[in-house]
């Protein structure tokens, strides 16, 4: 027999009611309605037709009344924008023990939302080359048809190239024809690192480059023979690109904790990014949801944290059915993903999110929670009760370096980002062990000697610490040997760079590529920042965010994917492109070189 849960979210008092309709007779007695959700009440004092028993994440277990079909709920925490804010997942956990899966309807909305159509720029025609994102220097002759070339001059970075072209589904046509334009390339140390020169002549065409600049500029020679293809003419004979970044630091990141995406289609995502010339991989690897990356000496992290599911320490999350999910990064995965990368010209970030989001952790490893602190004294925004690394108990730091002299030694990356974000205003506050380290301060200020302590580490080993904007906000980092990355709003970096921080900028308003891109109830995506739209996106200008004479504090921008509905490869590219090629023209291109209208013609 199946069974169908269908969720309604009712407009009301507060923030509504979230409806779950069994459609079905009465069941068994004692019977627990098992769901994920992202919208969860923030207590169980409101809900009719059964007692939440368990509320852990987006998890929930009521215990139905006798001869419910359905539960109403509310005391919500939020107004849902998206059906994809409701329920996932869902299962009955039967008296006898068994499990009844359910089909989860998408969440529907009384009354229903109505949200005029966003107006869609009409696709214009663009006469000149097919190039994102946009160079920085070109200066055409005219156009031809595509030319005959023979790129193997470039030797390995030609091969990378046809990696690439080969993993994203390229056709950018033979590249080494024996009887084509020879490419001519010359390293020039006079460039700047990523910075080329192409010259298109009758008989070759001649490169330039500074010592990064080789693939950044195959990579424009690819596209344009690409979009020859699609209609698009190439630079004619005396054309000349002249092209640099204008920014050093042009990211995406993955939450890889939520979701775990196998080594495979990291990689994949790899070349996405190298085809958008971003060089920078920031890899979430641990949150609330689980601990990803293998420690050698702490095999229960990701033997307990990389596995979720009903009965298991890590209850399942995020749409998982009752039996869940796993996954988790072996070093020699690690290390292939960081090499993969390197050849082309990205470098991996690692981020361990710390004190906050640390369920998974303290599953593994209950011995670093402080057994005197009440439970649920606390939760985090995702509904997670007591989450929060306490620095003050035995072992806590230690743990955390044994975890960092692993990754160290397979992240060659300047940075490493140790997340700092979202940690709970009440983290800790009945906590002894917490209280007497923090003597007459406040408890929370115990992250103020905790993360200067290893951005301490960090740094004997030439590393700089990254993380989020709410470390630069109670400066528990120094600005010398730290890097913020703004994701709350814009306006919080024009505070950080007074205060001497080095920016990066990735604002959710503009590139959560997670956040639905339109307000319409069925857009994929959350709404708690808002919308994106990829108009957005592009229009996105980070050097309006600070003050003129501190635009050298900003390193660059990035877009952050984060996988609460990202469950497929299908899902990530739904919400990733085309805004992630906005974002990397953000991040490549001069603000006085962008151009939205010709940005989308492009993307036809």
């Amino acid at each position: 027999m199946t069974l169908t849960l269908i969720p309604k979210w009712r407009a009301g008092a507060g923030n509504g009611r979230l409806d779950l309709d069994l459609g079905t007779n009465a069941l068994p007695e004692g019977t627990r309605l098992c769901l994920t959700s992202q919208l969860y009440p923030l207590s169980g004092d409101d809900i009719r037709g059964g007692t939440l028993t368990v509320a852990d994440g987006s998890y929930l277990e009521v215990t139905l009344d006798p001869g419910a079909t359905c539960v109403s709920v509310g005391d919500l925490f939020f107004i849902p924008r998206h059906a994809g804010e409701g329920p996932a997942s869902a299962w009955l956990a039967l008296p006898d023990g068994t499990v009844q899966p359910l089909t989860c309807q998408p969440m529907r909305r009384d009354p229903e939302l109505g949200v005029a159509p966003l107006p869609k720029p009409e696709p214009q025609a663009f006469d000149g080359p097919r190039c994102t994102p946009w160079p920085n220097g070109m200066q055409l002759a005219g156009l031809q048809a595509r030319p005959k070339v023979n790129l193997s001059a470039a030797g390995a970075a030609l091969d990378r190239l046809n990696w690439v072209l080969k993993t994203i589904g390229k056709d950018a046509g033979p590249l080494n024809e024996a009887d084509g334009l020879p490419l001519l390339p010359r390293l020039d140390e006079a460039l700047p690192p990523e910075a080329y020169r192409l010259e298109i002549g009758a008989e070759a065409i001649t490169l330039s480059h500074g010592k990064d600049g080789l693939f950044p500029a195959l990579i424009t020679l690819a596209q344009m023979l690409e979009g020859c293809g699609h209609g698009f003419g190439f630079p004619a004979t005396g054309s000349v690109i002249e092209d640099a970044p204008a920014y050093p630091w042009r990211g995406m990141h993955l939450d890889c904790a939520r979701h775990f995406f196998a080594v495979e289609d990291v990689e994949r995502l790899l070349a996405h990014m190298a085809w958008l010339k971003l060089n920078r991989f920031h890899w979430h690897l641990t949150d609330d949801e689980a601990w990803r990356p293998e420690i050698r000496s702490l095999p229960q992290l990701t033997g307990i944290g990389a596995q979720r599911g009903f009965g298991l320490p890590l209850t399942a999350q995020l749409g998982d059915g009752p039996d869940g999910h796993s996954g988790h990064y072996s070093t020699a995965d690690m290390a292939r993903v960081v090499a993969t990368a390197a050849g082309l010209r990205i470098e991996v970030m690692p981020e361990i999110d710390l004190p906050g989001h640390n369920t998974a952790l303290l599953r593994a490893m209950p011995e670093l929670v402080d057994a005197q602190e009440a439970p649920r004294s606390y939760s985090s925004v995702q509904n997670f009760a007591n989450n929060s690394l306490n620095p003050a108990m035995p072992g806590a730091v230690e743990t955390v370096e044994t975890i960092l002299a692993d990754l160290l030694a397979i992240f060659p990356a300047a940075e490493i980002h140790l997340g700092g974000d979202e940690l709970p205003s009440a983290a800790w506050a009945t906590s002894p062990v917490a209280q007497a380290a923090a003597g007459e301060a406040p408890v929370l200020d115990l992250q103020k000697s905790f993360f200067p302590h290893l951005q301490g580490k960090l740094a004997q080993q030439g590393r700089r610490i990254a993380l989020w904007d709410e470390q630069g906000r109670v400066q528990s980092a120094a600005p010398e040997g730290a890097l913020i990355f703004c994701w709350q709003d814009v306006e919080v970096a024009s505070l950080l760079a007074e205060r001497g921080y080095r920016l990066v900028l990735c604002p959710a308003q503009a590139t959560y590529l997670d956040i639905a891109e339109s307000p319409h109830w069925e857009a994929a995506g959350s709404g708690w920042a808002g919308h994106a739209s990829l108009a957005d996106s592009y229009a996105f200008a980070p050097e309006s965010a600070v003050p003129a004479h501190h635009l050298r504090l900003i390193e660059g921008v990035q877009a952050c994917l984060w996988t609460e509905q990202v469950r497929s490869w299908a899902d990530l590219e739904a919400l990733t492109f085309p805004r992630l090629a906005a974002v990397a023209e953000t991040g490549w291109t001069q603000a006085a070189h962008k151009d939205f209208t010709r940005f989308m013609a492009l993307q036809a």
